[in-house]
């Protein structure tokens, strides 16, 4: 996943394992925070637009800066599979493992069940 303001790439999480798992319906996955010069996979989940409810348009580069900051990203996907209200917030402040559910959670209220 490659979260880009209009002028620049923010972030780039790569979902471990086969990328095709991320269609089966759980509740949740586990992105690995990537530097900027990975390559992006071969394989493509899904492609569309992203809106970040936390960024207001009159400052969105600052405001995508800071919800990266925090750790947390209330996002809306519009793409050809992924479609609605999801939730991308980092494990803990030193994580590089960020979890990315269905629906729109609170920060710091991420509860990972093994």
């Amino acid at each position: 996943m490659v979260l880009c303001s209009p002028t620049r790439q923010l972030m780039h999480w790569v979902l471990p394992g086969p990328a095709q798992r991320l269609l089966d319906g759980l509740p949740y996955y586990l992105l690995c925070e990537a530097a900027a010069s990975v390559s992006l996979p071969n394989v493509e989940v899904d492609t569309g637009e992203c809106t970040v409810a936390e960024a207001r348009e009159e400052n969105l580069s600052e405001a995508l800066d800071h919800c990266v900051e925090a750790g947390h990203l209330l996002l809306r996907l519009h793409g050809r599979n992924l479609e609605g209200d999801f939730t991308l917030a980092r494990l803990s402040p030193d994580s590089h493992i960020w979890r990315f559910s269905v629906g729109h959670a609170a920060p710091h209220s991420v509860v990972l069940h093994t």
